[in-house]
């Protein structure tokens, strides 16, 4: 039995330790004192063994590991707690034996016990079911491991018997050349890359028949071994193993953060840390399966961030190099199609982009299935939706009214510091007056702690870590396939005949220049050529070196890195995020515009553009000056570069006008969700939002259209001319939209006297500020509603609401959007119905007729919008009391009855439920980033494939539905001729 081995154990460490301590002093001829403060005279130097002392503790630590991973310890609780004790007990020794004995021994003991699990040799060990947890033998070695693991982590000493590389190192380079700094941490990276310990972590339980030989003591390899352990255990099937094993990552990750910004090495921290990426890479499709607050993403993708932060830039470079450089010629797969979603207008596929011989050598062969850089920008979509803050205001102010202060989610309380909430401390006046003016006392928030703001500033540390992390990416990638040359003496590097070389290279040569060039090189260089060979061989040393950094992307590989990047921008632009983070954003999409121009980012965002441009219209329409600013800024350049490649505005101007609506309906709910939010938070009943306010909310859209129309500093007249016109046509939709807003709510407050809102304090104070505000933009509500446009008990005005209903019609045409342009006349039918008019209904009726006929003969060429997934799938934009998207009810009556079921069209047309979306079957796979392409917030399908609302057949079905009631409309009306 192995019981009494952590007794032999300690037994052993005491009689080493009294042995070396008796040595040291007897040659140094002193004596224990209390005096004793030098650290020479009070330390023992660390010894090495002799070869027999050490070959049989080595042995002993061989014998008791084997014997604690015994699969018969399994068959009964008794010997199962007695391996675990004894598993310990060894590593604790061997851990203690830092104090004594040199590192290098002590490495060697580590190893020797990390082989015997890996090992299958000298034991008895079966992988069966045991017989009282009835769990695989395997699974216990792989929680003995896991122990193993957790007492090197928590071990004080940890990162100096790393030895890290980067302290090792003599001089890091400073003030030297670009080129320079650029080799030195290239070297560095292959260094570090090459200090892989995999052979001892590999498998579930003893596997190789033979010994792995130990290897000699590196730098880095106890972080090597336990962070490989703590990976592969994060996949294991038992739910309690992995959540151990990716807190293990986390804290040790957090732990040696913490000491190396006290000890102001971190960056010479995150260089040992630094192999994990590629790592976590090879597991990044298991990361999107799990779920995204889930603990094991919580803990493993907040290390990556740290190393993305705080690793040498250098060194994260090199990582970005090598991941780029295994992407070249991916898309020339067969299966591309799948794993990087369809190029539009491209036929068959990618490859008829590409015309001659593709460049495909057997390196790229080799290394197909290893991460690349797609897998990097995929793994940052997913921490953007892990770091994503998760506040909910409506939740939060909700449970303000309650007793007890634990009105959060508690973990977030585990995780985060608590603050006071500044918002009611600025607000506790204002509260309070209203209160004494309803007879209430105030109540108190001078003691209201919350995470609230812990969690904001941590979702926005994260996101312009990802953000920042993104555009290095793309420098660094243009860096390879552009370089520029420093020195003089590299400046004829020029001419040696492969892509990307010469930095006065247009970036259209290069993408459309195809990988001729072969990377087979002769290194063979005699010792005693003369000056000008050396000189002559250096050269062409750093042209080989230079080869091996550069990218031959051919046309499709930069499309796909540019939707690859652009996916990472479109999911930070959609989440919740600081103005800070949105701002930067934009900045960066702005970047990625006009280093690969308008075309190839048209090419690569494909039909997503619609989503681009709803997220640039909702920050175009931000209430602070600096998101709108940034977004303006974005929106003009489209439009600018697009005139200058197209001539026209079309491949923008159908997306823009199909989401404009979509986007004000968002902006206007977001707005009557915070309206009603402040009332309750101050104690009042709730009033709706009236039509001025949501004309005021809109105004910073306002504001932005009107400096399309208005202020364009472009000297082409014929641009101005065009811009002008399709910000005339946006102010049409815009007065449409309010229109149809002001009639919902005469609609509402018409319904009786029971469902009249009051006015409260808070309106009455809010009430001139947004007079002011509307007073200074177009001031559509007073049109609409006359002077009483802040009442609500108002009229509408018909003649102006039925005008601007039948502009917006006309925005659109039967053969551009007819699907908005029928939900415009539906808008306008049912406007004449709720009055009686039987001949204008029939009327709109007809033109509806005319639109569906007309769009029918063109049914395949028609292009269509479909719903923006994260606003169809979340309930952030919708009215918490109804709105412009919720106007007609499902149980509208409609004259014949015919249409009952489209009576939603307008909803479906400006805000779609989820299930609407039509998906391929493809969109599901696990492959190249699951249902979303790249872990982002687009299906594979919306790049390529147009979907049509409405189907060929159900066209020819509304078609004769309509003229059916249009005839039935007109006899009513006393019109028979037209009937």
């Amino acid at each position: 039995t192995i019981r009494c081995a952590p007794y032999l154990l300690e037994i052993i460490k005491q009689s080493l330790c009294w042995r070396v301590d008796s040595i040291f002093r007897e040659r140094k001829n002193k004596k224990p004192s209390l005096n004793e403060t030098s650290f020479e005279d009070a330390v023992t130097p660390l010894v090495v063994l002799d070869d027999n002392i050490f070959s049989a503790l080595q042995k002993l630590i061989t014998l008791l590991t084997d014997a604690s991973i015994d699969s018969r310890n399994f068959d009964s609780f008794e010997f199962r707690k007695i391996s675990i004790d004894v598993n310990d007990a060894v590593v604790r020794f061997i851990r203690d034996m830092f104090a004594v004995l040199d590192p290098s021994c002590v490495h060697k003991l580590a190893m020797v016990y990390f082989a015997r699990f890996v090992t299958k040799q000298g034991k008895h060990w079966s992988d069966r079911d045991s017989k009282i947890t009835g769990l695989r033998c395997s699974w216990e070695t792989t929680k003995l491991r896991l122990n193993a693991v957790t007492l090197f982590v928590r071990f004080p000493e940890f990162m100096k018997i790393n030895a890290p590389l980067m302290e090792s190192l003599k001089a890091w380079p400073a003030g030297s050349s670009a080129n320079s700094t650029r080799r030195f941490y290239a070297r560095v990276f292959d260094k570090i890359n090459r200090l892989r310990l995999s052979e001892f972590t590999s498998g579930e339980g003893p596997m190789s028949k033979v010994d792995i030989p130990i290897p000699p003591m590196k730098s880095h390899w106890l972080a090597e071994i336990c962070i490989d352990i703590c990976i592969f255990a994060t996949g294991h099937a038992e739910q309690n193993i992995q959540y151990r094993a990716s807190s293990l990552l986390f804290e040790l990750f957090w732990r040696h953060s913490q000491q190396g910004r006290a000890n102001g090495n971190i960056s010479v921290v995150a260089s040992v840390f630094l192999p994990f990426l590629p790592k976590i890479l090879s597991h990044v499709n298991y990361l999107s399966t799990l779920p995204a607050k889930g603990q094991i993403r919580k803990d493993i993708l907040p290390c990556a961030l740290f190393i993305l932060q705080s690793a040498p830039v250098g060194l994260v470079k090199a990582l970005w190099r090598k991941l780029a450089k295994r992407a070249e010629g991916k898309t020339q797969q067969a299966d591309s199609d799948d794993r990087y979603g369809g190029i539009s207008g491209s036929g068959a596929g990618y490859k008829e982009l590409n015309t001659g011989p593709t460049h495909l050598s057997a390196v790229d062969v080799e290394i197909d299935d290893e991460p690349d850089i797609y897998d990097m920008l995929g793994l940052l979509n997913l921490a953007l939706t892990t770091v994503e803050y998760e506040g909910n205001v409506m939740q939060m102010e909700e449970s303000d009214e309650t007793e007890n202060d634990s009105d959060e989610n508690p973990t977030w309380r585990r995780e985060f510091l608590l603050s006071a909430e500044s918002r009611a401390d600025n607000d506790r006046g204002r509260s309070a007056s209203i209160s004494i003016q309803r007879g209430n006392e105030a109540p108190s928030n001078a003691d209201q702690h919350s995470t609230q703001n812990s969690r904001r500033w941590y979702a926005h540390d994260c996101s312009m870590i990802i953000v920042n992390v993104c555009r290095q990416i793309v420098r660094e990638t243009l860096g390879m396939l552009r370089p520029s040359f420093s020195s003089s003496c590299e400046a004829d590097e020029g001419d040696v005949g492969f892509p990307g070389v010469s930095g006065s290279r247009s970036m259209s040569d290069i993408f459309l220049q195809q990988a001729s060039f072969s990377h087979s090189y002769d290194e063979n260089n005699s010792d005693d050529e003369d000056g000008a060979n050396k000189q002559e061989s250096l050269q062409q040393r750093r042209i080989r070196e230079r080869q091996l950094e550069s990218l031959a992307f051919s046309v499709t590989d930069t499309i796909i890195f540019v939707r690859a990047v652009t996916s990472v921008y479109l999911h930070t632009l959609t989440m919740k995020q600081s103005d800070v983070a949105i701002a930067k954003t934009l900045t960066a999409a702005v970047e990625i515009v006009k280093i690969f121009g308008i075309k190839v980012f048209l090419t690569a965002v494909g039909e997503t553009l619609q989503h681009w441009m709803r997220v640039t219209l909702e920050h175009c329409g931000a209430r602070r000056a600096d998101v709108r600013v940034e977004g303006s800024e974005f929106l003009n350049l489209l439009l600018r570069l697009t005139w200058e490649a197209y001539g026209s505005f079309f491949r923008i101007r159908l997306p823009l006008l199909a989401v404009q609506i979509e986007v004000m309906e968002r902006i206007v709910a977001v707005s009557a969700t915070k309206y009603i939010i402040e009332q309750r938070r101050l104690g009042l009943d709730p009033v709706i939002m009236s039509n001025e306010s949501a004309e005021a909310s809109l105004t910073p859209l306002w504001r932005t259209i009107d400096r399309l129309h208005n202020q364009s500093a472009s000297r082409n007249l014929s641009f101005k001319s065009a811009l002008s016109r399709l910000a005339v046509l946006m102010k049409r939709l815009f007065k449409a939209y309010l229109a149809a807003h002001a009639l919902e709510i005469v609609n509402r407050t018409q319904g009786g006297s029971d469902n009249v809102p009051k006015t409260n304090a808070y309106v009455q104070r809010m009430r001139v500020s947004v007079h002011r505000i509307v007073s200074n933009a177009a001031a559509f509500s007073k049109m609409f509603l006359g002077n009483q446009a802040t009442s609500y008990l108002c009229s509408v005005q018909n003649e102006a609401v039925e005008d601007s209903f039948v502009k917006a019609a006309d925005v659109y045409s039967s053969t551009e959007l007819p699907s908005h342009r029928v939900a415009w006349l539906r808008k306008l039918a049912e406007f004449h119905r709720m009055r009686g008019r039987f001949a204008e209904e029939a009327t709109c009726r007809c033109y509806i007729y005319h639109t569906y006929q007309e769009a029918a003969k063109q049914h395949e060429h028609i292009w269509s919008s479909s719903p923006y997934l994260p606003w169809a799938s979340s309930s952030d934009g919708s009215h918490p009391y109804g709105g412009v998207a919720e106007i007609e009810q499902d149980n509208a009556s409609i004259v014949s009855g015919r249409l009952g079921e489209r009576s939603t069209s307008f909803r479906k047309i400006f805000y779609r439920a989820v299930d609407s979306v039509r998906v391929r079957s493809g969109d599901w796979g696990v492959g190249g980033g699951g249902r979303y392409l790249f872990f982002g917030v687009t299906l594979k399908s919306e790049f390529d494939t147009v979907s049509p609302w409405y189907s060929h057949s159900e066209m020819e079905e509304n078609m004769v539905a309509e003229a059916e009631i249009s005839g039935d409309l007109y006899l009513k009306a006393g019109i028979v001729e037209s009937s």
